[in-house]
């Protein structure tokens, strides 16, 4: 997803929503935030590693903004593999590979921050963020998403889709996981900055379309949605891949109204394959 930096008007306030990077980028949200009067800040927790994320919340942030300003879009692996039922936002926290782990560092980074300093935030934790709106989409230099990677082989840019394991005690074998819309990702975003504008404080809040699918049924769909057969190579288990992980977002709904509007995965698909077709980057 883009990491462009950007502004818009927000309850009369100036929001800055950015991915943190190098040194030259944050310099220069640095100036860009002290120059037009923002007072809240959406970012990627842990972009590009929590010694840059840290360094973007010390020499950015606090500095500049008020306390309560900050919304952060973070993780779901940070919870490990708590079995089989949904995850609220109260379980324990117990990564079980280093990427889940720097999700956590940086959600205790910020309480630190809280606690020093005063700067509030809301932490949003997800999973499978796709889709795409008819403008953006996904695309990365290196693909490792599932669904994009799955469209790349239905337009023949790659020749099959590796299953990273077919022996999960799943109904089909294949690991589940919760997806989410990109519009429904944004609108949560947008809810959570409002409302950490009007109260301030910290809160963490779940989001997914509480169900899940299969990487199998995520195969199956967008044979479906494309009309094309999607050649598999079965390959190994990942080290470190729980078999489920489906998120309760109950709280997001009820204390930020969220709704999500495109929680089936027929929709998501068909508005990736729509925004390849017309002419993602290969």
């Amino acid at each position: 997803w883009s990491s462009d930096v950007c502004s818009s008007d927000l309850l009369g306030e100036r929001v800055h929503a950015t991915a943190p990077g190098g040194h030259r980028q944050t310099t220069t949200m640095l100036s860009s935030i002290r120059a037009d009067g923002t007072t809240a800040c959406m970012t990627i927790a842990g972009a590009t590693g929590t010694e840059v994320f840290q360094t973007y919340v010390r020499d950015v942030l606090c500095p500049t903004l008020r306390p309560g300003d900050l919304v952060v879009m973070d993780n779901l692996y940070a919870y490990g593999a708590p079995g089989g039922r949904p995850m609220t936002e109260d379980l324990p926290q117990k990564p079980i590979n280093p990427y889940g782990e720097s999700k956590l560092m940086v959600e205790q980074m910020l309480r630190w921050y809280r606690e020093i300093h005063g700067l509030g935030f809301v932490a949003f934790r997800y999973f499978n963020a796709a889709g795409a709106s008819e403008q953006f989409g996904e695309h990365h230099r290196i693909e490792t998403h599932l669904i994009p990677n799955i469209l790349k082989v239905a337009l023949g840019q790659k020749t099959h889709v590796e299953v990273f394991g077919t022996d999960y005690p799943t109904a089909d074998g294949t690991c589940i996981r919760d997806y989410i819309h990109i519009q429904d990702l944004c609108s949560a975003h947008w809810l959570g900055l409002q409302a950490l504008l009007r109260k301030g404080g910290c809160q963490a809040y779940n989001l997914g379309n509480g169900q899940g699918f299969s990487v199998q049924e995520v195969i199956d769909t967008a044979e479906r949605v494309t009309g094309r057969k999607i050649p598999v190579i079965d390959a190994p288990r990942r080290a470190g891949d729980p078999a489920r992980l489906v998120a309760d977002a109950r709280r997001a709904r009820e204390q930020l109204g969220w709704q999500p509007q495109y929680a089936d995965l027929d929709t998501i698909v068909a508005h990736a394959w729509r925004w390849e077709q017309q002419g993602a980057p290969s």
